[in-house]
């Protein structure tokens, strides 16, 4: 492989939008899974503040990857977790089940869901309403939804911000792009044998949500928001912030 060949690979956008089934062989999906177990917030403290929602449980963990927050919660209320890929899943603790977000294999009852880490960025725009409606179905008469996401300001950020990574036979490039006009997070990531020449790529798209639009969906979907921040003190969403956290209510006019 020509060195133009290999930037113009590492440089070009996704083909296929957003990435389809399990990250099971993926160094990116490693690294992934590795920063949601660091998280935006400490682990601890998030479940804390979660806590005060709820009383008894369950719990229905959508999107769980290793587990961060289920672990913690466990100690308190029962719950059960659900994650597309079975890599992560195994490393759990507490029963799982491998499944998309699209099927949800659940009836009702549940006093808490959680969509953590930037969860709901992980479908098309065009999805995010019909999982809010099976949410609202599993929820519990008092159950709340937890949401914590990106902003604009975070994927801003991340536009050009880029990685490499020696690992002695193989070296990884993570490139990123932010599209503001689509409001699309770019990732693709580039291992290639520095013996052979020989790479090869994987590419991950995330949704990025204004402030307004979800507030304006959870209207429409009939959710109150019960609570909504940039942290777990209850600092107001500006200009700026990086982060967002919503405690949905169903609302019953």
């Amino acid at each position: 492989m020509s060195l133009k060949g290999f930037l113009r690979e590492l440089c070009s956008l996704p083909s296929q939008g957003f990435h389809q089934g399990p990250w099971e062989d993926s160094i990116f999906a490693k690294s992934y899974f590795q920063a949601t177990v660091e998280g935006f917030f400490d682990a601890a403290e998030e479940a804390e503040f979660i806590l005060t929602w709820v009383e008894n449980g369950p719990f229905l963990d959508l999107g769980a990857g290793t587990g961060r927050l289920s672990k913690e919660l466990n100690k308190r209320i029962p719950g059960v977790v659900l994650d597309l890929s079975f890599h992560a899943l195994k490393t759990g603790e507490l029963p799982g089940v491998q499944a998309d977000f699209k099927q949800i294999p659940f009836q009702a009852g549940f006093e808490l869901i959680l969509l953590s880490f930037g969860q709901i960025c992980f479908l098309p725009r065009e999805e995010l309403p019909n999982l809010l409606k099976a949410c609202r179905k599993l929820l519990s008469k008092e159950g709340v939804i937890v949401i914590d996401v990106p902003s604009e300001e975070f994927a801003q950020d991340m536009d050009d911000y880029n990685e490499f990574e020696d690992m002695g036979d193989e070296v990884c490039f993570i490139q990123r792009s932010y599209d503001p006009q689509s409001a699309l997070l770019y990732q693709k990531q580039v291992v290639a044998s520095q013996k052979s020449g020989k790479f090869k790529s994987f590419s991950h798209t995330n949704q990025i949500y204004s402030l307004y639009e979800l507030l304006e969906l959870f209207k429409d979907l009939r959710y109150k928001v019960a609570y909504g921040a940039e942290d777990l003190e209850g600092t107001p969403i500006k200009e700026g912030s990086q982060w967002m956290i919503f405690v949905l209510k169903k609302t019953w006019s």
